[in-house]
């Protein structure tokens, strides 16, 4: 059986019993795909860290900062939906593009412009070797689906995992409602 093709702009959601502790039901939003790896941005765990708690003199905004992934926990990184308003941003897809012009950013945070809606804030990514994914996947340890702009920015993203599922009738569909721990039901 062939693979779904791996690209940008896909997201990959964790099999139901995958327990690594950062890809335990991650949604992952690809931001690179090449023969070189596999780059993307865990999109479903928020974190209490604010930005502007995590990044010295960034305006005061109430908006939580999500951990993208294991590497590179230093750094924030951010996908937004404001296109070419923010020069030099990477498209990802329709209404999702990744980093560019930090000041702009900034700029909008002092204009009010910044919400859930339009911006996600990440501390470290998740990155695959170059076969490493593809692997991954022979082994179902993720499964792939075309990603919507709504599941990026959504409004309950520790739900979003099981929502993909449902919406993408899933044989896990049913698992989704499950608690994380069983034993905590």
């Amino acid at each position: 059986m062939a693979l779904p093709k791996i690209e940008q702009g896909k997201l990959i959601i964790a099999e139901p019993f995958l327990h690594d502790p950062y890809f335990k039901r991650a949604v992952v939003l690809l931001t690179e795909h090449s023969k070189k790896g596999t780059m993307g941005f865990v999109i479903n765990s928020p974190s209490d860290l604010k930005i502007s708690d995590a990044i010295k003199d960034f305006p005061k905004v109430d908006l939580k900062v999500f951990i993208g992934g294991p590497v590179d926990q230093d750094v924030v990184f951010y996908i937004h939906s404001f296109g070419e308003k923010v020069p030099n941003s990477i498209k990802i897809r329709k209404g999702v593009y990744w980093g560019g012009d930090f000041s702009k950013i900034q700029e909008f945070a002092k204009e009010n412009r910044l919400n859930d809606d339009n911006i996600r804030f990440f501390v470290g990514y998740a990155g695959w070797g170059p076969s490493q994914i593809r692997d991954e996947m022979k082994r179902n340890a993720w499964f792939i689906y075309s990603c919507k702009s709504q599941y990026v920015f959504y409004k309950k993203p520790k739900r979003l995992w099981g929502k993909i599922l449902r919406d993408n009738k899933s044989p896990f569909s049913l698992l989704s409602k499950f608690p994380d721990s069983p034993s905590l039901n």
